[in-house]
């Protein structure tokens, strides 16, 4: 999937592989390796990382495409520090997304990149893993297209048993 903001601010994420083979066990079989960019436009980075679950990702399809249909309501960021919310975030803490806002057919949806998923120079100097939040403002339909785009390519894994 591609989400490009207004600002040119680029995000791409797309499932490449199972992490491990099928049968391995049951948790084992729901995880997914993802490749992800991020273009700033002065800078830019990318990781690939097991840092989805099947189920996290179908997940991410539906909060999306429930932001499009406005049935997600936008986060207050003062309130969000505060108690720590951060609109959808998964099992693995490398990748989460908030909507901030709401605007006739366009919304503010921010990406938090942690750890693994966290541009490499915040971890240069090998202290604790920090993270970048990434703002980005795009209209409805073009989240909606993003929705789509991740779900096909989910539906293009090879297929395994789920429960």
């Amino acid at each position: 999937m591609r989400i490009t903001g207004r600002n040119g601010v680029v995000f791409e994420l797309r499932p490449v592989q199972w992490q491990f083979p099928a049968g391995t066990g049951y948790w084992d079989d729901l995880w997914l390796v993802v490749e992800g960019r991020v273009d700033l436009g002065e800078r830019s980075w990318s990781f690939r990382d097991p840092a989805l679950t099947i189920t996290s990702a179908r997940w991410l399809a539906r909060w999306l495409r429930q932001v499009v249909a406005g049935r997600v309501a936008p986060i207050d960021v003062r309130d969000a520090v505060e108690h720590g919310r951060r609109g959808i975030t998964f099992d693995e803490p490398v990748l989460s997304f908030t909507l901030l806002e709401r605007r006739q057919g366009e919304v503010t949806v921010r990406g938090h990149f942690y750890a693994e998923a966290a541009p490499p120079w915040l971890n240069a100097d090998g202290k604790a893993s920090v993270g970048l939040d990434v703002d980005f403002v795009l209209g409805v339909d073009r989240l909606a297209m993003a929705a789509d785009e991740w779900t096909r390519a989910l539906n293009a894994l090879p297929p395994r048993q789920q429960p």
